[in-house]
Protein backbone atom coordinates (compact mmCIF):
# COMPACT_ATOMS: atom_id res chain seq x y z
CA UNK A 1 0.00 0.00 0.00
CA UNK A 2 2.65 2.50 1.00
CA UNK A 3 4.42 1.39 -2.70
CA UNK A 4 1.21 1.59 -3.88
CA UNK A 5 0.39 5.19 -2.65
CA UNK A 6 3.69 6.68 -3.85
CA UNK A 7 3.15 5.96 -7.20
CA UNK A 8 -0.25 7.57 -6.65
CA UNK A 9 1.93 10.62 -5.75
CA UNK A 10 0.30 10.03 -1.73
CA UNK A 11 4.04 9.83 -0.16
CA UNK A 12 4.41 8.52 2.85
CA UNK A 13 7.21 8.45 5.88
CA UNK A 14 8.51 7.01 8.73
CA UNK A 15 6.81 3.56 7.34
CA UNK A 16 8.27 0.71 9.23
CA UNK A 17 8.09 -2.95 7.35
CA UNK A 18 10.25 -5.98 8.02
CA UNK A 19 13.10 -7.09 5.00
CA UNK A 20 14.09 -10.48 5.00
CA UNK A 21 17.48 -11.01 4.74
CA UNK A 22 19.35 -13.78 2.56
CA UNK A 23 19.63 -15.72 5.98
CA UNK A 24 15.98 -15.83 6.61
CA UNK A 25 15.88 -12.87 9.33
CA UNK A 26 14.52 -10.20 9.75
CA UNK A 27 15.49 -6.76 9.45
CA UNK A 28 13.21 -3.95 10.79
CA UNK A 29 13.37 -0.76 8.34
CA UNK A 30 12.15 2.64 8.76
CA UNK A 31 11.13 3.89 5.53
CA UNK A 32 9.96 6.92 3.37
CA UNK A 33 7.99 6.08 0.16
CA UNK A 34 8.58 9.16 -2.31
CA UNK A 35 7.00 9.72 -5.26
CA UNK A 36 9.27 9.70 -8.57
CA UNK A 37 8.47 11.93 -11.60
CA UNK A 38 10.17 12.61 -14.82
CA UNK A 39 10.49 15.83 -16.55
CA UNK A 40 6.56 16.97 -17.65
CA UNK A 41 5.83 15.88 -14.00
CA UNK A 42 3.99 12.68 -14.56
CA UNK A 43 4.74 9.95 -11.79
CA UNK A 44 7.10 7.28 -13.05
CA UNK A 45 7.51 4.96 -10.14
CA UNK A 46 8.78 5.60 -6.65
CA UNK A 47 12.07 6.17 -4.36
CA UNK A 48 12.34 4.39 -1.25
CA UNK A 49 14.79 5.99 1.48
CA UNK A 50 14.95 3.48 4.74
CA UNK A 51 17.39 3.19 7.48
CA UNK A 52 18.09 0.14 9.70
CA UNK A 53 16.16 0.33 12.80
CA UNK A 54 16.17 -3.52 13.85
CA UNK A 55 19.04 -2.44 16.86
CA UNK A 56 16.81 0.38 17.86
CA UNK A 57 13.90 -1.10 18.16
CA UNK A 58 15.31 -3.72 20.02
CA UNK A 59 16.72 -1.16 22.46
CA UNK A 60 13.17 0.68 22.83
CA UNK A 61 11.31 -2.80 23.38
CA UNK A 62 14.08 -3.89 26.21
CA UNK A 63 13.21 -0.33 27.90
CA UNK A 64 9.44 -0.61 27.62
CA UNK A 65 10.20 -4.09 29.29
CA UNK A 66 11.87 -2.67 31.82
CA UNK A 67 9.53 0.55 32.47
CA UNK A 68 6.98 -1.98 32.54
CA UNK A 69 8.52 -3.98 35.11
CA UNK A 70 9.35 -0.93 37.21
CA UNK A 71 6.20 -0.35 37.34
CA UNK A 72 4.70 -3.18 37.93
CA UNK A 73 7.14 -3.24 40.90
CA UNK A 74 6.33 0.02 42.23
CA UNK A 75 2.88 -0.78 41.83
CA UNK A 76 3.35 -3.68 44.31
CA UNK A 77 6.05 -2.59 46.21
CA UNK A 78 5.76 -3.20 49.77
CA UNK A 79 6.79 0.81 50.71
CA UNK A 80 3.87 3.49 50.08
CA UNK A 81 5.39 5.34 46.56
CA UNK A 82 3.58 8.17 44.97
CA UNK A 83 4.24 10.39 42.19
CA UNK A 84 3.35 14.05 40.73
CA UNK A 85 3.65 16.52 38.04
CA UNK A 86 5.12 19.78 38.32
CA UNK A 87 2.00 21.52 39.46
CA UNK A 88 1.54 19.28 42.30
CA UNK A 89 -0.85 16.85 40.91
CA UNK A 90 -0.76 13.23 41.80
CA UNK A 91 0.68 10.75 38.58
CA UNK A 92 1.57 7.87 40.64
CA UNK A 93 -0.32 5.79 43.65
CA UNK A 94 0.89 2.59 44.42
CA UNK A 95 -1.31 -0.29 45.92
CA UNK A 96 0.52 0.37 49.47
CA UNK A 97 -0.30 4.36 49.43
CA UNK A 98 -3.80 3.11 48.85
CA UNK A 99 -3.52 0.60 51.59
CA UNK A 100 -2.07 3.08 54.40
CA UNK A 101 -4.14 6.29 53.55
CA UNK A 102 -7.36 4.40 52.64
CA UNK A 103 -7.35 6.72 49.41
CA UNK A 104 -7.93 4.38 46.18
CA UNK A 105 -5.74 5.31 43.12
CA UNK A 106 -8.89 6.38 41.75
CA UNK A 107 -9.69 9.20 43.91
CA UNK A 108 -5.86 10.73 43.94
CA UNK A 109 -4.72 10.56 40.47
CA UNK A 110 -5.06 14.35 39.09
CA UNK A 111 -5.91 16.11 43.08
CA UNK A 112 -3.63 18.54 44.22
CA UNK A 113 -1.79 16.13 46.57
CA UNK A 114 -0.89 18.64 49.53
CA UNK A 115 -4.15 20.44 49.47
CA UNK A 116 -6.08 17.04 49.47
CA UNK A 117 -4.27 14.75 51.17
CA UNK A 118 -1.69 16.51 53.42
CA UNK A 119 -2.42 17.52 57.17
CA UNK A 120 -3.43 21.73 57.44
CA UNK A 121 -0.51 21.95 59.62
CA UNK A 122 2.17 20.26 57.94
CA UNK A 123 1.12 21.18 54.20
CA UNK A 124 3.96 24.36 53.80
CA UNK A 125 6.72 22.13 55.06
CA UNK A 126 5.35 19.11 52.94
CA UNK A 127 5.01 21.61 50.21
CA UNK A 128 8.80 22.92 50.37
CA UNK A 129 9.78 19.36 50.25
CA UNK A 130 8.39 18.84 47.16
CA UNK A 131 9.27 22.45 45.60
CA UNK A 132 12.70 22.18 46.08
CA UNK A 133 12.35 18.50 44.69
CA UNK A 134 10.74 20.01 41.67
CA UNK A 135 14.07 22.74 41.29
CA UNK A 136 16.60 19.65 41.47
CA UNK A 137 17.03 19.58 44.77
CA UNK A 138 16.46 15.99 46.58
CA UNK A 139 15.58 15.49 50.02
CA UNK A 140 16.22 12.06 51.95
CA UNK A 141 14.66 10.85 55.18
CA UNK A 142 11.94 13.67 55.29
CA UNK A 143 9.40 12.69 57.75
CA UNK A 144 5.77 13.62 58.17
CA UNK A 145 2.89 12.25 59.36
CA UNK A 146 -0.20 10.84 57.02
CA UNK A 147 -3.42 10.45 57.95
CA UNK A 148 -5.78 8.18 56.69
CA UNK A 149 -8.79 8.65 55.76
CA UNK A 150 -10.78 7.09 58.77
CA UNK A 151 -8.54 9.76 60.98
CA UNK A 152 -5.89 7.79 61.96
CA UNK A 153 -2.00 8.96 61.69
CA UNK A 154 0.90 6.75 60.34
CA UNK A 155 4.46 8.35 60.61
CA UNK A 156 6.01 7.90 56.71
CA UNK A 157 9.74 8.46 56.24
CA UNK A 158 9.91 9.68 53.18
CA UNK A 159 12.55 10.41 49.98
CA UNK A 160 11.81 13.12 47.30
CA UNK A 161 13.34 12.68 44.27
CA UNK A 162 13.13 14.69 40.88
CA UNK A 163 11.66 13.40 37.98
CA UNK A 164 12.67 14.23 34.55
CA UNK A 165 11.71 13.43 30.46
CA UNK A 166 13.67 12.61 28.14
CA UNK A 167 14.97 15.86 27.49
CA UNK A 168 16.46 16.25 31.17
CA UNK A 169 13.78 18.80 32.35
CA UNK A 170 11.85 18.29 35.33
CA UNK A 171 8.19 16.64 34.69
CA UNK A 172 7.66 15.87 38.45
CA UNK A 173 8.61 14.27 41.58
CA UNK A 174 8.75 10.45 42.97
CA UNK A 175 8.46 10.00 46.58
CA UNK A 176 9.40 6.51 47.67
CA UNK A 177 8.22 6.43 51.47
CA UNK A 178 8.73 3.63 54.91
CA UNK A 179 5.79 3.23 57.08
CA UNK A 180 7.58 3.81 60.57
CA UNK A 181 4.82 4.13 62.65
CA UNK A 182 5.41 0.77 64.74
CA UNK A 183 9.25 1.75 64.61
CA UNK A 184 8.40 5.06 66.05
CA UNK A 185 6.31 3.58 68.59
CA UNK A 186 9.30 0.93 69.56
CA UNK A 187 11.54 3.56 69.31
CA UNK A 188 9.52 5.72 71.76
CA UNK A 189 9.18 3.33 74.42
CA UNK A 190 12.83 2.43 73.83
CA UNK A 191 13.69 6.14 74.38
CA UNK A 192 11.30 6.25 77.41
CA UNK A 193 12.79 3.18 78.87
CA UNK A 194 16.16 4.33 78.07
CA UNK A 195 15.00 8.05 80.03
CA UNK A 196 13.46 5.52 83.10
CA UNK A 197 16.91 4.03 83.03
CA UNK A 198 18.99 7.03 83.36
CA UNK A 199 16.77 8.94 85.71
CA UNK A 200 17.14 5.42 88.10
CA UNK A 201 20.92 5.55 87.33
CA UNK A 202 21.00 9.00 88.29
CA UNK A 203 19.17 9.14 91.51
CA UNK A 204 19.89 5.26 92.37
CA UNK A 205 20.27 5.50 96.49
CA UNK A 206 23.41 3.54 95.61
CA UNK A 207 26.65 4.43 93.47
CA UNK A 208 26.74 3.89 90.30
CA UNK A 209 29.30 4.51 87.62
CA UNK A 210 30.55 3.51 84.00
CA UNK A 211 33.67 3.65 82.11
CA UNK A 212 34.42 3.49 78.29
CA UNK A 213 36.87 0.51 76.53
CA UNK A 214 39.98 2.40 77.89
CA UNK A 215 39.30 3.26 81.23
CA UNK A 216 37.50 6.36 80.75
CA UNK A 217 34.22 7.28 83.07
CA UNK A 218 31.40 7.86 81.37
CA UNK A 219 28.80 7.27 83.92
CA UNK A 220 29.30 8.86 87.62
CA UNK A 221 25.59 9.39 89.20
CA UNK A 222 24.66 11.40 92.75
CA UNK A 223 25.15 9.14 94.94
CA UNK A 224 28.81 8.05 93.67
CA UNK A 225 29.51 12.14 94.12
CA UNK A 226 27.88 12.37 97.12
CA UNK A 227 30.03 8.78 98.60
CA UNK A 228 33.05 10.23 96.93
CA UNK A 229 33.08 13.87 97.10
CA UNK A 230 33.98 14.20 93.55
CA UNK A 231 30.98 16.14 90.81
CA UNK A 232 30.37 14.49 88.09
CA UNK A 233 32.29 17.14 86.47
CA UNK A 234 35.03 16.17 87.85
CA UNK A 235 35.58 12.57 86.95
CA UNK A 236 33.65 12.25 83.06
CA UNK A 237 36.51 11.76 80.96
CA UNK A 238 38.82 10.79 83.62
CA UNK A 239 40.74 7.48 84.17
CA UNK A 240 39.16 5.88 86.93
CA UNK A 241 41.93 3.42 87.76
CA UNK A 242 44.82 6.60 87.32
CA UNK A 243 42.84 9.30 89.13
CA UNK A 244 40.25 7.60 91.85
CA UNK A 245 41.85 4.45 92.74
CA UNK A 246 44.69 4.19 95.24
CA UNK A 247 48.05 3.26 93.99
CA UNK A 248 47.80 -0.23 96.03
CA UNK A 249 44.82 -1.22 94.44
CA UNK A 250 44.76 -0.06 91.06
CA UNK A 251 46.37 -3.34 89.53
CA UNK A 252 43.62 -5.24 91.17
CA UNK A 253 40.78 -2.81 90.31
CA UNK A 254 42.52 -2.60 86.16
CA UNK A 255 41.99 -6.70 86.21
CA UNK A 256 38.21 -6.51 87.29
CA UNK A 257 37.62 -3.73 84.61
CA UNK A 258 39.67 -6.15 82.08
CA UNK A 259 37.76 -8.77 83.11
CA UNK A 260 34.35 -7.19 82.41
CA UNK A 261 35.53 -6.16 79.13
CA UNK A 262 36.34 -9.25 77.91
CA UNK A 263 32.45 -9.96 78.34
CA UNK A 264 32.56 -11.50 81.96
CA UNK A 265 30.37 -10.09 84.80
CA UNK A 266 31.97 -9.53 87.85
CA UNK A 267 30.42 -9.74 91.38
CA UNK A 268 31.35 -8.62 94.87
CA UNK A 269 34.24 -7.34 94.40
CA UNK A 270 35.51 -5.31 97.20
CA UNK A 271 36.44 -1.78 96.33
CA UNK A 272 38.55 0.91 98.00
CA UNK A 273 37.28 4.32 97.16
CA UNK A 274 39.18 7.20 98.28
CA UNK A 275 37.38 10.08 98.92
CA UNK A 276 38.27 13.91 97.86
CA UNK A 277 38.77 14.21 101.65
CA UNK A 278 40.84 10.84 101.60
CA UNK A 279 38.63 8.94 103.32
CA UNK A 280 38.48 5.65 102.57
CA UNK A 281 35.06 3.95 101.35
CA UNK A 282 34.58 0.38 100.77
CA UNK A 283 32.46 -0.21 97.97
CA UNK A 284 30.88 -3.41 97.41
CA UNK A 285 30.95 -3.82 93.19
CA UNK A 286 29.45 -5.47 90.54
CA UNK A 287 30.63 -4.74 87.20
CA UNK A 288 28.59 -5.34 84.02
CA UNK A 289 29.85 -5.11 80.86
CA UNK A 290 28.36 -2.84 78.83
CA UNK A 291 26.96 -4.03 75.00
CA UNK A 292 26.79 -1.59 71.84
CA UNK A 293 23.81 -2.40 69.40
CA UNK A 294 25.86 -4.87 67.13
CA UNK A 295 26.29 -6.76 70.56
CA UNK A 296 30.17 -5.11 71.43
CA UNK A 297 31.64 -4.12 74.17
CA UNK A 298 31.68 -0.58 74.61
CA UNK A 299 32.44 -0.38 78.25
CA UNK A 300 31.68 -0.99 81.82
CA UNK A 301 29.29 -0.40 84.25
CA UNK A 302 29.57 -0.32 87.80
CA UNK A 303 26.77 -0.88 90.16
CA UNK A 304 27.98 -0.74 93.69
CA UNK A 305 27.15 -0.75 97.92
CA UNK A 306 29.05 1.75 100.56
CA UNK A 307 29.50 -1.25 103.00
CA UNK A 308 32.01 1.17 105.05
CA UNK A 309 29.76 1.81 107.87
CA UNK A 310 28.35 -2.11 107.28
CA UNK A 311 32.13 -3.01 107.56
CA UNK A 312 32.84 -1.19 110.93
CA UNK A 313 29.98 -2.24 112.40
CA UNK A 314 30.73 -6.12 111.04
CA UNK A 315 33.70 -5.23 112.80
CA UNK A 316 32.97 -3.96 115.87
CA UNK A 317 30.19 -7.24 116.23
CA UNK A 318 33.39 -9.11 115.66
CA UNK A 319 35.80 -7.44 118.00
CA UNK A 320 32.47 -7.90 120.55
CA UNK A 321 32.20 -11.76 119.68
CA UNK A 322 35.70 -11.76 120.03
CA UNK A 323 35.73 -10.27 124.11
CA UNK A 324 32.74 -12.45 124.38
CA UNK A 325 33.99 -15.62 123.62
CA UNK A 326 37.75 -14.59 125.68
CA UNK A 327 35.28 -13.70 128.30
CA UNK A 328 33.62 -17.08 128.00
CA UNK A 329 36.62 -18.69 128.02
CA UNK A 330 38.44 -16.98 130.78
CA UNK A 331 35.31 -16.58 133.28
CA UNK A 332 35.85 -18.01 136.65
CA UNK A 333 32.43 -20.26 136.40
CA UNK A 334 31.52 -23.54 134.54
CA UNK A 335 30.32 -22.26 130.53
CA UNK A 336 30.12 -25.10 128.00
CA UNK A 337 28.03 -25.37 124.79
CA UNK A 338 25.97 -28.17 123.32
CA UNK A 339 24.58 -28.56 119.69
CA UNK A 340 21.16 -29.67 119.29
CA UNK A 341 22.26 -33.34 119.38
CA UNK A 342 24.25 -32.85 122.69
CA UNK A 343 27.77 -32.79 120.93
CA UNK A 344 29.80 -30.39 122.85
CA UNK A 345 30.86 -27.07 120.98
CA UNK A 346 32.32 -25.03 123.55
CA UNK A 347 34.08 -26.19 126.98
CA UNK A 348 35.58 -22.84 128.83
CA UNK A 349 38.95 -22.98 130.88
CA UNK A 350 37.11 -23.31 134.25
CA UNK A 351 35.36 -26.42 132.97
CA UNK A 352 38.61 -28.01 131.01
CA UNK A 353 40.94 -26.82 134.78
CA UNK A 354 38.20 -28.42 137.23
CA UNK A 355 37.07 -31.91 134.86
CA UNK A 356 41.08 -32.72 134.00
CA UNK A 357 38.93 -33.13 130.46
CA UNK A 358 40.95 -30.69 127.94
CA UNK A 359 38.72 -28.59 125.27
CA UNK A 360 40.07 -30.57 122.04
CA UNK A 361 39.68 -33.85 123.26
CA UNK A 362 35.98 -33.05 124.50
CA UNK A 363 34.85 -31.18 120.91
CA UNK A 364 32.42 -32.94 119.17
CA UNK A 365 31.68 -35.49 121.98
CA UNK A 366 28.35 -36.35 122.87
CA UNK A 367 28.06 -33.83 126.11
CA UNK A 368 26.26 -36.78 129.01
CA UNK A 369 29.78 -38.48 128.37
CA UNK A 370 30.85 -36.45 130.78
CA UNK A 371 27.81 -36.09 133.58
CA UNK A 372 27.32 -38.43 136.13
CA UNK A 373 24.65 -41.12 135.62
CA UNK A 374 22.40 -39.79 138.09
CA UNK A 375 22.06 -36.59 136.17
CA UNK A 376 22.39 -37.95 132.62
CA UNK A 377 18.39 -37.85 131.86
CA UNK A 378 17.91 -34.40 133.65
CA UNK A 379 20.63 -32.86 131.32
CA UNK A 380 18.88 -34.26 128.42
CA UNK A 381 15.48 -33.72 129.25
CA UNK A 382 16.83 -29.55 129.90
CA UNK A 383 18.50 -29.72 126.80
CA UNK A 384 16.01 -30.79 124.90
CA UNK A 385 13.55 -28.65 126.84
CA UNK A 386 16.17 -25.11 126.05
CA UNK A 387 16.48 -26.44 122.29
CA UNK A 388 12.52 -26.11 122.25
CA UNK A 389 12.98 -22.43 123.04
CA UNK A 390 11.96 -23.31 126.71
CA UNK A 391 14.93 -22.53 129.05
CA UNK A 392 15.72 -23.54 132.64
CA UNK A 393 17.29 -22.14 135.48
CA UNK A 394 18.96 -23.06 138.41
CA UNK A 395 19.37 -26.88 137.94
CA UNK A 396 21.92 -28.96 139.68
CA UNK A 397 24.57 -31.90 137.75
CA UNK A 398 27.34 -33.47 138.61
CA UNK A 399 30.16 -33.44 136.37
CA UNK A 400 32.81 -35.89 136.61
CA UNK A 401 36.52 -35.03 137.34
CA UNK A 402 39.18 -37.40 135.33
CA UNK A 403 40.97 -39.91 137.56
CA UNK A 404 38.69 -39.24 140.84
CA UNK A 405 35.77 -41.02 142.59
CA UNK A 406 34.78 -37.68 143.76
CA UNK A 407 32.26 -35.58 141.06
CA UNK A 408 32.36 -31.74 140.79
CA UNK A 409 28.55 -30.51 141.45
CA UNK A 410 27.17 -27.60 139.35
CA UNK A 411 24.33 -25.26 139.41
CA UNK A 412 23.41 -24.62 135.55
CA UNK A 413 21.37 -22.10 134.07
CA UNK A 414 20.31 -23.64 129.99
CA UNK A 415 19.49 -20.99 127.28
CA UNK A 416 18.99 -21.55 123.80
CA UNK A 417 21.61 -20.31 121.36
CA UNK A 418 20.26 -18.47 118.17
CA UNK A 419 21.90 -18.16 114.64
CA UNK A 420 21.89 -15.12 112.61
CA UNK A 421 18.73 -15.54 111.33
CA UNK A 422 17.31 -16.58 114.74
CA UNK A 423 17.16 -20.04 114.98
CA UNK A 424 17.80 -22.44 117.53
CA UNK A 425 21.13 -24.04 116.67
CA UNK A 426 22.08 -25.54 120.31
CA UNK A 427 22.19 -24.60 124.16
CA UNK A 428 24.02 -22.81 126.57
CA UNK A 429 24.70 -23.53 129.92
CA UNK A 430 26.42 -20.78 132.51
CA UNK A 431 26.89 -22.35 136.21
CA UNK A 432 28.25 -21.94 139.23
CA UNK A 433 30.46 -24.47 141.41
CA UNK A 434 28.45 -25.52 144.57
CA UNK A 435 30.46 -28.16 145.77
CA UNK A 436 31.97 -26.57 148.46
CA UNK A 437 28.44 -25.24 149.60
CA UNK A 438 27.30 -29.13 149.02
CA UNK A 439 29.74 -29.97 151.53
CA UNK A 440 28.84 -27.56 154.33
CA UNK A 441 25.13 -28.60 153.76
CA UNK A 442 26.40 -32.39 154.51
CA UNK A 443 28.66 -31.41 157.44
CA UNK A 444 25.58 -29.40 158.73
CA UNK A 445 23.18 -32.36 158.48
CA UNK A 446 25.83 -34.85 160.17
CA UNK A 447 26.11 -31.57 163.19
CA UNK A 448 22.38 -31.49 163.55
CA UNK A 449 22.39 -35.55 163.99
CA UNK A 450 24.49 -35.63 166.24
CA UNK A 451 23.12 -32.27 168.50
CA UNK A 452 20.11 -34.22 167.47
CA UNK A 453 21.01 -37.27 169.29
CA UNK A 454 23.23 -35.32 172.14
CA UNK A 455 19.36 -33.85 172.57
CA UNK A 456 16.89 -36.63 172.44
CA UNK A 457 19.34 -39.11 175.36
CA UNK A 458 18.74 -36.17 178.07
CA UNK A 459 15.18 -35.56 176.83
CA UNK A 460 13.69 -39.52 176.90
CA UNK A 461 15.42 -39.54 180.62
CA UNK A 462 13.34 -36.22 181.45
CA UNK A 463 10.30 -37.19 179.88
CA UNK A 464 10.83 -41.20 181.52
CA UNK A 465 11.40 -39.97 185.21
CA UNK A 466 8.55 -37.32 184.89
CA UNK A 467 6.52 -39.85 183.57
CA UNK A 468 7.21 -42.11 186.83
CA UNK A 469 6.74 -39.33 189.12
CA UNK A 470 3.26 -38.05 188.08
CA UNK A 471 2.43 -41.77 188.11
CA UNK A 472 3.47 -42.37 191.62
CA UNK A 473 0.86 -42.22 194.55
CA UNK A 474 2.98 -40.90 197.17
CA UNK A 475 3.68 -37.31 195.22
CA UNK A 476 1.61 -34.65 196.75
CA UNK A 477 -0.41 -32.73 194.22
CA UNK A 478 0.88 -29.58 194.65
CA UNK A 479 4.20 -31.62 193.14
CA UNK A 480 2.12 -32.65 190.51
CA UNK A 481 1.36 -29.98 188.10
CA UNK A 482 4.92 -28.80 187.84
CA UNK A 483 5.76 -32.77 186.97
CA UNK A 484 3.31 -32.47 184.27
CA UNK A 485 4.30 -29.11 183.25
CA UNK A 486 7.91 -30.54 182.99
CA UNK A 487 7.09 -33.40 181.01
CA UNK A 488 4.80 -31.02 178.56
CA UNK A 489 7.80 -29.08 178.25
CA UNK A 490 9.98 -32.22 177.28
CA UNK A 491 7.81 -33.44 175.08
CA UNK A 492 7.61 -29.98 173.06
CA UNK A 493 11.37 -30.05 172.94
CA UNK A 494 11.46 -33.41 172.04
CA UNK A 495 9.07 -32.65 168.93
CA UNK A 496 11.29 -29.31 167.67
CA UNK A 497 13.99 -31.26 167.54
CA UNK A 498 12.29 -33.89 165.70
CA UNK A 499 10.71 -31.28 163.11
CA UNK A 500 13.81 -29.58 163.01
CA UNK A 501 15.85 -32.72 161.43
CA UNK A 502 12.76 -33.65 159.50
CA UNK A 503 12.69 -30.42 158.06
CA UNK A 504 16.41 -30.41 157.07
CA UNK A 505 16.16 -33.40 155.40
CA UNK A 506 12.93 -32.77 153.82
CA UNK A 507 14.82 -29.66 152.37
CA UNK A 508 17.64 -31.12 151.06
CA UNK A 509 15.71 -33.92 149.10
CA UNK A 510 13.01 -30.64 147.82
CA UNK A 511 9.96 -32.73 149.54
CA UNK A 512 8.66 -30.74 152.02
CA UNK A 513 5.41 -30.45 152.34
CA UNK A 514 3.11 -28.83 154.81
CA UNK A 515 -0.24 -30.39 156.14
CA UNK A 516 -2.95 -29.55 158.00
CA UNK A 517 -4.37 -31.08 161.09
CA UNK A 518 -6.59 -30.59 164.39
CA UNK A 519 -5.72 -28.48 167.02
CA UNK A 520 -6.64 -28.70 170.36
CA UNK A 521 -6.59 -25.23 171.36
CA UNK A 522 -7.98 -25.97 175.25
CA UNK A 523 -4.58 -27.86 176.12
CA UNK A 524 -2.62 -25.61 174.62
CA UNK A 525 -4.38 -22.47 176.07
CA UNK A 526 -3.64 -24.58 179.40
CA UNK A 527 0.15 -24.92 179.05
CA UNK A 528 0.74 -21.40 178.28
CA UNK A 529 -1.53 -20.13 181.33
CA UNK A 530 0.43 -22.84 183.61
CA UNK A 531 3.94 -21.83 181.86
CA UNK A 532 3.00 -18.41 182.28
CA UNK A 533 1.57 -18.39 185.81
CA UNK A 534 4.89 -19.90 187.28
CA UNK A 535 7.14 -17.26 185.43
CA UNK A 536 5.59 -14.98 187.33
CA UNK A 537 5.90 -16.21 190.27
CA UNK A 538 9.58 -16.56 189.51
CA UNK A 539 10.02 -13.18 189.47
CA UNK A 540 8.09 -12.26 192.71
CA UNK A 541 5.28 -10.31 191.47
Amino acid sequence: RAITDACRGLETTNFEFPLIHRDGSEVLVLLNAATRRDASGHIIGMVGVGQDITTLRQAMNEISSSADDLRRIVEHANAPILGIDTEGRVTEWNQKVSELSQFSRAEMLGKHLVETFIHEEYRKDVWEVLRNALEGKETDNYEFPLFTKSGSRHEILFNATTRRGADGKVTGVIGVGQDITKLRTVTQEHERIADDLQRLIETANAPIFGVDTEGRITEWNRKAVEVSGFSKRDTCGQSLVKHFIHRMHRQTVQAVLDQALQAQMVGNFDLKLYTRSGEQRDILLNATPRLGRGGEVVGVVCVGQDITELNKHRQEIERIAEDLSQLIDTANAPIFGVARNLSINEWNRWVARNSGFQRDEVRGSHLTEYIAKDSRDLVVKVINAACAGKPTSKFEVEMMVRHQQRNVCLLLNATPRLNRQGDIVGVICVGQDITSMKDIEQKKASFMAMVSHELKSPLHGIIGLSSSLSASEDIAENIQRPLQLIHSCAMRLLDMVSNIMDASVLVKDKKMKFSRDEVQMASIIEEVLLLCQHAIDKRGR
